[in-house]
């Protein structure tokens, strides 16, 4: 074709918006046989939609892009065709409308990063494609990412779920589905902690945790059943509460305000709580206080019946840890001590003193002085018990404290007591991480929080190790 006859740059424009209005109409195509009936709310949510495609059409013609040339998954590539345009903002206008169901790539569909897809990520992917922007608002956000490196060839890498999140803490994963659910501070409402489900990388409110009274102190501890009912122990200074919840419906199953009344309270806070695969039963690691001695011991909450009671285990430690794998047996462990307490069904406690820990962590971190484990979760895909923490080195204080050392994720085979690595996180700012679990597949979900204050400054997040 000769240059005279080449279209111009507003004649190109115009064909590409008609071709690419053919491709938006091609995803969603009108099936004969539907109910031709629709609620006024849906008439206005299509017609609003409609209306969106076509300022996006009015937007190309004005303007001119240049494709992501990158194959696979990408930032705003919600159709995964490799490029980031118009069809993508598209999408995601019509999933927030509900005229489709899901996106073939969901999780890049977030592009401001407040854990949500809406117009808002369909604006800003306009913006982009017409270079009114030069970069999504995530890609800033991925630069204060953490290192994660990891050491375990059966996971295959990282991802980010979630960002932005106020000071993230336990996470619990439901074993009916492996949803994910997690405890952190509300963004309004001063410092309440409420407990969030991640649906891909939405993050929906789901159930109320501990208040928030004078003196600021909180504790949310969560678990959940192989019914999926999820159990929450809240605790401030001013009141106590184990609720329990129907994962499926959103309904309250039993709530008991002050379970341990102040007037006559034996029990001291709980440490720790988790689900027993086995009786589907929630235990709380706890002491029992009396006038000469304080006794530790195991609490059990039975969500059908809503009774409390003593295991009869003998030599508990009160822990800051606990999981149950497949077979009922309990594990325990916190930074307190360089070791796991085991306790299986209707047996007394007994320790698990590490093969190689220490070879295993100075491979990481060189010499060190000792490990604090932080946390832990019973991997039940892999028969084995995974832990987190930190290594007490001689130069920590120079590094800026604890806070700042690599947090080391590592796997405890529960027979032969062999440690083996699994991931590092390394960063140049304060790192915690605040919880971990596994699901049925061997994924590892963990939060990590930047233990700032005031709390509104903290920049938590949630990732997942996936597995091969």
């Amino acid at each position: 074709m000769s240059e005279r006859f080449k279209p111009n740059i507003f004649e190109s424009l115009a064909q590409g918006s008609k071709a690419r209005a053919d491709r938006i109409v091609a995803l969603n195509p009108v099936n004969a046989g539907v109910d031709t009936e629709v609620s006024r709310s849906k008439f206005h949510e299509r017609a609003g939609t409609l209306a969106a495609v076509s300022l996006i059409l009015a937007m190309l013609a004005v303007s001119t892009r240049a494709d992501a040339a990158n194959s696979g998954q990408i930032l705003g590539d919600v159709d995964c065709d490799g490029n980031v345009n118009a069809i993508d903002a598209a999408l995601i206008l019509q999933k927030t409308a509900g005229l489709i169901d899901d996106l073939t790539c969901k999780l890049a569909a977030d592009v401001n990063g407040d854990n949500q897809s809406n117009a808002i990520d369909a604006s800003l992917i306009l913006q982009f494609d017409a270079r009114l922007i030069n970069n999504l608002p995530v890609e800033s956000i991925k630069k204060d990412l953490p290192t994660i490196e990891i050491l375990d060839e059966t996971f295959r890498g990282s991802e980010l779920l979630a960002t932005g999140l106020i000071r993230p803490e336990a996470i619990v994963v439901n074993p009916v589905d492996d949803s994910v659910y997690y405890v952190a501070k509300k963004r309004i409402g001063k410092n309440h902690e409420s407990i969030y489900q991640l649906n891909g990388k939405d993050v929906i409110y789901r159930f109320p945790g501990a208040g928030d009274p004078w003196g600021n102190i909180q504790q949310t501890e969560v678990a959940i059943n192989q019914n999926g009912e999820l159990f929450a122990y809240s605790h401030t200074y001013i009141d106590e509460y184990i609720r329990v919840y129907d994962t499926k419906t959103g309904e309250v199953i039993i709530e008991i305000e002050n379970p341990f009344p102040i007037e006559n309270r034996m029990y001291a806070p709980i440490k720790s709580v988790a689900a027993n695969p086995m009786d589907n039963k929630f235990y709380m690691s706890t002491s029992i206080r009396t006038p000469s001695e304080t006794q530790r011991y195991l609490l059990s909450f039975d969500p059908e019946t809503g009774t409390l009671e003593l295991d009869t285990s003998e030599n508990i430690h009160p822990r800051y840890n606990m999981c149950f794998d497949s077979s009922g047996t309990a594990y325990l462990g916190d930074g307190y001590y360089e070791n796991l307490e085991v306790i299986p069904p209707d047996e007394d406690s007994q320790i698990i003193e590490f093969e190689n820990l220490r070879n295993i962590v100075e491979s990481i971190v060189g010499d060190y002085e000792e490990f604090n484990i932080e946390g832990l979760a019973c991997d039940n895909s892999g028969s084995r018990v995974l832990i987190y923490g930190y290594a007490i080195t001689e130069n920590y204080i120079e590094k800026g404290g604890t806070d700042y050392l690599p947090k080391i994720i590592l796997a405890v085979d529960p027979e032969s007591h062999i440690v083996s690595p699994v991931a590092v996180l390394s960063s140049d700012y304060a790192l915690q991480i605040g919880g971990l679990d596994v699901d049925n597949e061997g994924n590892i979900y963990f939060t990590t929080n930047t233990n700032s204050l005031p709390y509104s400054e903290d920049n938590g997040k949630v990732f997942k190790l996936i597995k091969n």
